[in-house]
């Protein structure tokens, strides 16, 4: 068995692995919602420079 059969036939890691979508149109990944960056499409950067502690997410405190 290869480490490539081990891993396809685990459960446990095939329950915890993220892979690359495939694409068949030929265009790069970064122009579409697809892929493992498809997230930062959606993303925002946030700063709290200046906000009141109060106010700022717990996990900032």
């Amino acid at each position: 068995m290869t480490n490539t059969a081990a891993h396809e036939n685990d459960p446990a890691i095939q329950a915890r692995a993220i892979r690359k979508a495939v694409q068949d149109n030929g265009l790069p990944s970064r122009f579409t919602s697809v892929g493992m960056t498809s997230i930062e499409r959606f993303l925002r950067p946030v700063s709290y420079q200046g906000f009141p502690d109060a106010l700022l997410p717990e996990a900032l405190r």
